[in-house]
């Protein structure tokens, strides 16, 4: 029988996350990091509606789904709009109709962008397919730079003159990208008292607006 509990992500064991890696293995697209329950733990770090729906056959775990649960029942992809790829994780030969999945998550509606379902757990329920496009890493980021400039030199020689006047401009700029512990973000205290300070600085802005419009009007 299969049984759904939905949690916040932080409220995850051990277990349930080495059970959820060991999930992702059955199809390529789900090893993108998007996918990863370290993805989902960073961002239930700082939101409060984050959600994991833990699907389950008696003690093995055959499925997960992490989103955001939001108004009206709403849910969406977690970490969305940066996650270009998302939707439940399930194990091969384990499949479970959609309408069931958000009922027992006690969802009423879901909005995919990016569903990735790769063993067609969900065919009967998408509609009309669109074309989309990603950029494969496989090889390095270099690879992909190459295969770009020697599909459309042209394009690639502008860009390239685009950086050198940038770099002319203004100090050169360089971005890296790191998945350490370093990059995960502040506890949700931390954001709080960020977003509160911020908020008493809109107030306290907007206080001062209303005395000034308050003065000119008596002036006039």
């Amino acid at each position: 029988m299969v049984e759904i509990v939905v949690k916040h992500p932080l409220e995850l064991t051990a277990g349930e996350e080495s059970q959820w890696q060991a999930l992702r293995a059955a199809a390529p697209v789900w090893r993108n990091p998007f996918f990863s329950p370290a993805f989902t733990l960073a961002v239930a770090q700082l939101r409060e509606d984050a959600r994991a729906a833990l699907i389950t056959r008696g003690d093995e775990l055959v499925g997960v789904w992490p989103f955001h649960l939001r108004p009206l029942g709403l849910a969406r992809p977690i970490g969305a709009p940066l996650s270009d790829w998302h939707g439940p994780i399930l194990a091969p030969g384990h499949s479970l109709e959609p309408g069931a999945l958000l009922a027992a998550a006690g969802v009423a509606g879901a909005r995919l962008a990016g569903l990735a379902d790769p063993l067609d757990h969900f065919a009967a329920a998408r509609g009309d397919a669109i074309v989309s496009h990603a950029a494969l890493l496989h090889d390095g980021a270099d690879a992909l730079i190459a295969r770009l400039n020697a599909a459309r030199p042209a394009h690639g020689k502008n860009m390239r003159r685009r950086f050198r006047k940038a770099e002319r401009d203004a100090a050169p700029r360089s971005a890296r990208l790191s998945w350490s512990a370093t990059c995960i973000p502040a506890p949700r205290r931390e954001h709080r008292r960020v977003t509160g300070a911020r908020r008493a600085l809109r107030r306290a802005r907007a206080v001062r607006r209303a005395k000034a419009a308050s003065v000119s009007a008596r002036k006039a």
